[in-house]
């Protein structure tokens, strides 16, 4: 199964709320997450080349490890998760294999459904306001992007704020002066 999500820049969350709420859409209460990013030496989130990103997650007193390799683009994935419950250990690990960290991407998430597509609405330090849908699914990965942007531009996004990197890539672009 794949993890295939389109992204976009927000800059009025209420409508996009509103119209969420129309389709029977309930957002959960924001919820806190922090990220530290890995990557194999010589791999950043803005060149990954084949290789994996490795994230470690922390939210509401649970820690995540999560492994996701690209399989057409950064937001068109394979991911594979499992929960930890020591943090400084899968740290330690990563490292012995050979990751190093890159970066931390720290936001508030609210979270919702439709249908089959999960909802993110992120605040993001250093970033600003995003809306995410996502889908899990097997079929050809541009195909369910191209059906996701439709789904956003329903609720108001226009296609220009449409973004094609993830947070992570994105915070190491403006951390290192390349974006």
């Amino acid at each position: 199964m794949f993890e295939i999500e389109v992204k976009a820049k927000i800059s009025d969350a209420k409508t996009i709320i509103e119209k969420l709420g129309s389709l029977g859409c309930k957002l959960s209460d924001p919820v806190r997450q922090e990220d530290e990013i890995f990557n194999i030496p010589g791999a950043t989130p803005s060149n990954l080349g084949d290789s994996t990103v490795m994230r470690i997650r922390s939210s509401g007193g649970r820690y995540l490890l999560t492994a996701k390799k690209d399989r057409s683009g950064e937001l068109d994935c394979f991911e594979q998760e499992v929960e930890v419950s020591d943090s400084v250990g899968a740290r330690k690990m990563l490292e012995l294999l050979g990751f190093t960290h890159t970066v931390f991407v720290n936001k508030n998430r609210r979270k919702g459904k439709v249908e089959e597509l999960e909802i993110c609405l992120d605040e993001v330090e250093g970033l600003g306001s995003f809306i995410e849908v996502e889908k899990m699914s097997e079929e050809d990965g541009k195909k369910v992007q191209a059906e996701l942007m439709d789904f956003l531009v329903s609720l108001g996004v226009k296609p220009e704020d449409r973004v094609f990197e993830g947070y992570d890539t994105m915070l190491y672009k403006k951390e290192h002066g390349q974006g």
